[in-house]
């Protein structure tokens, strides 16, 4: 069985020392370096190891009780008041079931001049244009991520555009914006997607913040092998562009 050897400092020299050891004391030089941050860290971990194990039992006590969506949904107080004041009642009191159900009513429809593809119907139902627009609106809909297909979104300075799929971000309670460009290495198609996201460059819609890009040419698919990945981290915590 390993023994942990106690580490211990002497000005800017380190020892350390085990009980097998015949010699009480070894002294560690800077060819031993690694090994005295091996023995440091394990020392640390030991100190602190009561401390972490104090606030786990504190975190899972307090999970025990944690219920947020007993505000919304026990006993139905949103529902119970009159509807000339339900109205005046702002939308983060919502539950997040509430809020993506109305969120979802408040659908346009596809208003792009260009028809959708007949052959490709998502498993949500809709019709897009290209089959990797399918496996992406299928991914999401696995994935159970609330998402709208080409609905129109007016800019600040007027210009309508319609992105492939706005994704409501549900954990910050905002749209995000998911365009495919499926035929960059065509110049002219390529030239317009270059044009799409300078315009929502000029509305504060940054890429990497609010939007965000899959693309493919004739010969490379691009993100779409590993869209599920990147949609998951673009919704956690993990992505930290939260304009």
């Amino acid at each position: 069985m390993a023994v942990l050897c106690p580490i211990t400092a002497g000005g800017d020299s380190f020892y350390k020392s085990c009980p097998q050891d015949k010699i009480k004391l070894q002294y560690l030089n800077k060819k031993n370096s690694q090994q005295i941050v091996d023995l440091a860290l394990k020392k640390y971990v030991q100190r602190i190891k009561p401390a972490v194990q104090s606030q786990i039992k504190a975190i899972d006590s307090f999970l025990l009780k944690y219920d947020p969506e007993s505000i919304y949904n026990k006993g139905d107080f949103l529902e119970k008041l009159p509807n000339d004041m339900r109205v005046q009642i702002p939308v983060f009191t919502q539950s997040d079931e509430q809020y993506i159900k109305e969120w979802l009513s408040n659908s346009h429809g596809s208003l792009d001049a260009f028809p959708t593809n007949i052959y490709y119907i998502t498993d949500n139902g809709e019709h897009v244009r290209s089959k990797s627009e399918l496996l992406i609106a299928n991914k999401l809909f696995a994935l159970n991520i609330p998402y709208k297909y080409e609905q129109p979104l007016l800019l600040a300075s007027g210009v309508t555009l319609y992105p492939d799929f706005t994704i409501l971000d549900i954990r910050r309670r905002r749209e995000i914006y998911l365009e495919h460009f499926g035929m960059i290495d065509n110049p002219e198609y390529s030239d317009k997607a270059v044009k799409k996201i300078d315009e929502y460059a000029r509305n504060g819609i940054f890429i990497g913040s609010r939007l965000f890009i899959t693309m493919e040419s004739s010969i490379t698919a691009g993100y779409i092998s590993t869209f599920d990945v990147m949609i998951k981290t673009i919704l956690s915590d993990e992505h930290l562009f939260t304009l």
